[in-house]
């Protein structure tokens, strides 16, 4: 059903739901205490047809607001010369070295087209993979060596 159609029954894909930089969410701003709702939503965060955030299921797809970063990274494990990652909302993703970058101290990565920030937990599961030069900091990954120097561009070269 599209926008016109649920505008048509009295419906609408804006909703109050909101997660803040810290990656709590608040349904009217009142904080959501149930985990399994909570792990459901970080499991629906998605982006919408036209760009915007949006919690989205098998079903349907609503609005929600979001400040900070799309995902949060809980977790990685190394398997052989990759990364896994352990997202909030129990996702898993592999890890395209090719998106890292450092802002601010703060590693980030691109998941699935969204923003990644990594936690201390999964920063930790990094370590074996974690070197410094005169360069700067590196991660070894996929046969190579990523460098960890600040950037904004993800993509770009440092």
């Amino acid at each position: 059903m599209d926008d016109a159609e649920l505008a048509a029954r009295g419906f609408s894909r804006e909703t109050r739901i909101r997660r803040d930089a810290r990656g709590r969410w608040y349904e009217d701003g009142v904080p959501v205490t149930h985990p399994g709702v909570a792990r459901a939503f970080d499991a629906w965060l998605s982006r919408a047809p036209d760009g915007r955030r949006c919690l989205r299921n098998a079903l349907h797809f609503v609005y929600v607001e979001v400040e900070g970063p799309d995902l949060f990274v809980r977790g990685v494990e190394l398997i052989g010369d990759r990364a896994r990652l352990r997202l909030a909302g129990d996702r898993g993703a592999w890890l395209d070295a090719r998106t890292l970058r450092t802002v601010e101290g703060v590693l980030y990565a691109e998941v699935e087209g969204l923003e990644a920030r990594f936690d201390n937990a999964a920063l930790m599961g990094l370590e074996p993979a974690l070197g410094e030069d005169g360069e700067g900091p590196f991660l070894r990954l996929e046969g190579r060596r990523w460098s960890l120097r600040p950037r904004d561009d993800p993509r770009g070269e440092p």
